[in-house]
């Protein structure tokens, strides 16, 4: 039993770094690298209750003197209720456009952690060489409609584009327990996902289940999916049909180009020496502030500690 109390100990303590409380279904779903039946769990359960080493409140389960956290995840209910709406408008501009295969929401609001200030992530999976067509035109649509997310306003962002081809993600990893990369692949939200690629992206991280060995594919958290009418994919088709061959090649080739030029006018290291940017043919990932190895530390710290 000490190997389920440890796991129970190290998952509770990974969320408590975003003050979010685990229901009973998503703390078992969650356990970090522990196999284990329910009847040995729930058992776990009220041994560590007793021994006051967690506690239960309202339906969530919390560490010691984080009782707060169960009226903090409270009160982002509704702020990430109103995201996921957003998130919906933003997808139907871009779900139309040629070359994306699927858009999840991901990072906070797929967390279930957003606040008011929280950018809106989508997570986005392309065709195979229209990688850059795809970022560039997602990019002008939301821009246009004013979606983007800027200094004033809390928006989307488009900032991880990967190609269908490459979906296997443990060559991101910056440790081998990169615990957040982890939990991160497990609670991606599909907004647009005509073509299932969530049980792709598991089914090619099959590694996941090493740390989360009771994870379900089935999903806890459901946004509004969207979907394309009759026109709006008669218009993908007929672009994609259009864009296939040597003169998509080349609006790739230029599209590259000047987003290159963009990016390196904007970033302040103009090599991208950042462990959370990845810019190839297969994956666009712009996260100069990757705090993974932050939140490893501190979840490690935490750990020891208890």
């Amino acid at each position: 039993m000490d190997e389920i109390k440890n796991a129970i100990l190290k998952t509770l303590s990974f969320f408590e770094l975003f003050s979010y409380p685990l229901t009973r279904e998503e703390l078992f779903e969650f356990l970090w690298k522990q196999k284990t039946t329910r009847c040995d769990f729930e058992v776990t359960i009220e041994g560590l209750l007793k021994e006051q080493k967690i506690f239960l409140q309202d339906g969530y389960f919390f560490l010691p003197n984080k009782s707060n956290n169960v009226e903090f995840r409270r009160q982002r209910l509704l702020e990430n209720e109103n995201k996921l709406k957003k998130a919906a408008r933003a997808c139907k501009k871009i779900s139309w456009l040629p070359f994306i295969k699927t858009v999840f929401i991901c990072n906070s609001l797929a967390f279930g952690t957003a606040t008011q200030k929280s950018d809106i992530d989508f997570f986005i999976i392309t065709d195979p060489k229209r990688l850059w067509l795809a970022r560039f035109f997602s990019n002008l649509i939301l821009l246009l409609f004013g979606q983007r997310v800027n200094k004033n306003k809390n928006g989307v962002c488009l900032s991880f584009f990967i190609s269908k081809d490459s979906l296997n993600l443990q060559n991101i990893k910056i440790i081998q327990e990169d615990v957040y990369l982890i939990y991160w692949l497990a609670v991606l939200i599909p907004i647009y996902d005509p073509e299932d690629y969530r049980r792709k992206i598991i089914a090619d991280n099959d590694w996941l289940f090493d740390y989360l060995p009771q994870f379900s594919s089935e999903l806890s958290i459901y946004a509004k999916e969207i979907k394309n009418g009759r026109f709006k994919l008669f218009i993908k088709n007929v672009l994609e049909k259009m864009w296939q061959g040597v003169y998509g090649d080349l609006m790739e080739k230029q599209a590259k180009e000047a987003q290159l030029a963009r990016i390196k006018m904007s970033t302040r290291d103009k090599n991208f020496n950042f462990p959370g940017v990845v810019i190839n043919d297969n994956m666009l990932k712009f996260h100069e502030n990757d705090k993974r190895k932050e939140y490893y530390e501190k979840w490690r710290q935490r750990v020891e500690s208890l």
